[in-house]
């Protein structure tokens, strides 16, 4: 959950649970605890590897998610997660003037059930 929207743009984002930190782009270190959180909240209560997916969050300033493994959410969670994910990144790119480019190597995963948590597993 957000702690408070006065954390938009780069300068000054934040989430609740997350440092504020900065690796390269300012708070990207936070971004990035944010997109891990929202997919680790949506990740919890799988009984089979079926009810889990993996999924692709729309492009963004910091290429997060195009490099496997992509995250992985129960499907029934899977709308709810896209919309957070997607108010996370507005808050975040908004006039980023910081931007990655992913550099992939290539990996294939699967959806995975493992302790009742959703995870990529490498086929």
């Amino acid at each position: 959950m957000l702690a408070a929207v006065a954390g938009t743009g780069q300068e000054r984002y934040t989430f609740e649970g997350c440092e504020a930190r900065t690796t390269y782009c300012p708070r990207d270190f936070t971004f990035h605890c944010a997109m891990k959180t929202i997919e680790q909240e949506h990740a919890r209560g799988c009984t089979t590897d079926t009810d889990c997916v993996l999924v692709t969050p729309p492009n963004n300033c910091m290429g997060y998610g195009v490099c496997e493994p992509r995250p992985v959410v129960l499907a029934v969670q899977q709308a709810d997660y896209a919309a957070r994910v997607a108010t996370e990144i507005q808050r975040y790119c908004e006039d980023a003037p910081c931007r990655a480019i992913a550099s992939c190597v290539p990996m294939s995963f699967r959806a995975a059930c493992s302790d009742g948590r959703c995870v990529a597993s490498p086929e």
